[in-house]
């Protein structure tokens, strides 16, 4: 998949995973069952900061639990770019032959057999962000995860 197919995929996208995103930050979230997400424990993974968790949240479950794609592993890269950038202030980042993007796909791609669909991964489709937490609780996606976060 190029470069310019993921972005109009991304793009055709957004205003679902905004809808969800907005729904769920309006909902009622009880504290004592605090929620997980693919999103949330890659980046743990990763010793990322609470604040830049949050930013990810809304990738879960395949970019706002749509099941399109795969909200780990956008995290990911989010994660390492945003790293980079740190490390490198005055440089621009790599955006069309970027070594570290294509070490984390290839990473990816193995341990998925090549497929981006979070639904297809998971093999379902998440109702809500309890269904995804419970799913992740249960251990779902945790070898991926690993993959992701050590790539």
């Amino acid at each position: 998949m190029n470069n310019t197919r993921c972005f109009n995929l991304t793009e055709q996208w957004a205003p679902e995973a905004l809808d969800t995103a907005t729904k769920s930050l309006s909902a009622d979230i009880d504290i004592a069952k605090q929620p997980l997400s693919c999103t949330s424990e890659v980046l743990k993974q990763m010793n990322a900061s609470d604040h830049e968790i949050l930013m990810v949240s809304g990738f879960a479950g395949g970019l706002g639990l749509s099941g399109n794609a795969c909200g780990a592993l956008s995290a990911t890269i989010w994660k390492r770019m945003l790293d980079w950038c740190r490390e490198n202030p005055d440089k621009n980042p790599p955006f069309f032959n970027n070594k570290t993007a294509k070490r984390i796909l290839k990473a990816f791609n193995k341990t998925t057999d090549n497929n981006m669909l979070c639904s297809d991964i998971c093999g379902k489709k998440f109702k809500n962000l309890e269904d995804h937490t419970e799913y992740i609780k249960q251990g779902g996606c945790k070898k991926l995860i690993e993959v992701l976060a050590s790539a």
